[in-house]
């Protein structure tokens, strides 16, 4: 396996500049609107916000809980996940090494992070039609995407690109969707943007078919550029833009 090149990602450009307008514009209006009180605007912007992460941790157990009692742990933990992040973020830090990642497992799947030893798999596991790297390949292989993402200077490519090679990677037995969609929303909220929510599973399965699409064409010739990767990353854009409209009809009402 080798990872995705940063050079050869292509997106949808006029969509990416939009994105960063959209998120200037909604700033502008919560600091500057002067018909509302400032205060109350902060308040509407904060439940919308709110309001998304609930929606991602709700969706989220739905899609992937299999029992009532199993929803609700996993709802704790991603809470406790999105938490972290919130304070870190406070902190002016992103991810940005393995213990980041390590942390983050662990917050999402305390179960798995133990039966690991807190580090990565060290076991082969599959992907539908896909077989990720040997166990003796990830650290180098995250440590590689790391230095990757690193040199990636606008925040949304950089937070696609980290979802994208972990889940691609698998560094774990179990929770690797998780830690690559924390991750993701991690590196946009650290940038001011709202998380990117999967919102109902006929868009949970079109995510799910544009990564295996992606990783298929990846693992035929990752040295050229191809049309799902675009097809992922574009997508992935889509669904930001979805919380941003979302953030400023909340600030409008």
């Amino acid at each position: 396996m080798f990872l995705l090149d940063p050079e050869n990602i292509r997106i949808d450009r006029t969509l990416l500049i939009s994105l960063e307008e959209k998120k200037k514009k909604l700033f502008r209006y919560l600091v500057y609107e002067k018909q509302y009180n400032n205060l109350k605007l902060f308040r509407s912007y904060l439940k919308g916000l709110l309001r998304l992460q609930d929606v991602m941790n709700a969706k989220s157990a739905q899609f992937e809980a299999s029992s009532r009692l199993e929803a609700e742990s996993y709802l704790s933990h991603l809470a406790q996940g999105l938490e972290y992040i919130a304070d870190e973020v406070i902190k002016n830090h992103c991810i940005c090494d393995h213990k980041d990642i390590l942390y983050i497992h662990y917050l999402l799947d305390p179960e798995s992070h133990s039966k690991c030893n807190g580090t990565y798999r060290k076991t082969l596991v599959q992907i539908g039609r896909l077989n990720p790297p040997e166990a003796k390949r990830i650290y180098s292989l995250m440590d590689n995407m790391f230095y990757n993402s690193a040199e990636i200077s606008n925040s949304i490519i950089k937070a696609i690109y980290l979802h994208h090679e972990i889940v691609r990677i698998h560094p774990f037995t179990d929770g690797n969707g998780r830690v690559a969609r924390l991750s993701e929303n991690w590196v946009l909220m650290h940038d001011l943007y709202p998380p990117i929510i999967i919102s109902s599973a006929k868009d949970r399965q079109a995510y799910i078919r544009d990564l295996e699409n992606s990783f298929i064409a990846l693992d035929k010739n990752p040295e050229i550029v191809n049309e799902a990767t675009t097809h992922f990353f574009n997508n992935q854009m889509k669904r930001l833009n979805n919380s941003l409209d979302y953030l400023y009809t909340r600030l409008k009402m």
